[in-house]
């Protein structure tokens, strides 16, 4: 069963770029899940320690009234960065698969 799927996978090219090209969606879309949720995991993280060292209501308002629209900033910049990596991530993984189907292993 698996030599017959095989054999018609090697015959149609269409099926093979198909297959190629979802594979390449896929790794994007987890990719960008990632980076989503690595991002909300730092602001989250980043608000635990915010709160657990400033216990008083009126410091964490000073605090946000000082630093909330650089607090923006650096989550934006965090968010381009970790897109920026995903990027690089998902460029690599695409040429190891290009390089592993050139080279016949699957």
């Amino acid at each position: 069963m698996i030599s017959k799927i095989t054999a018609f996978y090697e015959e149609n090219e269409q099926i093979k770029s198909l297959l190629q090209t979802a594979w390449s969606k896929g790794v994007n879309i987890v990719v960008i899940i990632a980076a989503i949720v690595i991002a909300l995991t730092i602001i989250m993280i980043a608000v635990y320690f915010i709160l657990a060292h400033f216990q008083k209501a009126d410091q964490i308002r000073k605090m946000y009234k000082d630093y909330g629209k650089y607090g923006i900033y650096l989550v934006i910049g965090i968010l381009i960065l970790l897109s920026v990596i995903g990027g690089v991530i998902t460029y690599l993984a695409d040429e190891t698969r290009n390089t592993l189907l050139n080279i016949n292993i699957f």
